[in-house]
């Protein structure tokens, strides 16, 4: 198993709060991984959107389902 440090260092601020709209069926999917996991809605959030950034950055290209 790999895990990764996620969390941003102390002294580095957020710079914005960015809304998300999703479909219910989405929210309750993200809600049951939250249940069974513990992590956070946001994190799972944050973490999706660095998955995205480090392909794009890498291979050049952003695949979406």
């Amino acid at each position: 198993m790999i895990i990764e440090e996620a969390y941003k260092n102390k002294k580095e601020d957020k710079i914005k709060t960015i809304y998300c709209r999703m479909d219910l069926s989405m929210h309750r999917e993200l809600c049951e991984i939250r249940n069974l996991t513990g992590v956070s809605l946001s994190e799972l959030l944050r973490s999706s959107a660095r998955s995205l950034i480090k392909n794009a950055k890498e291979k050049g290209e952003v695949k979406v389902i």
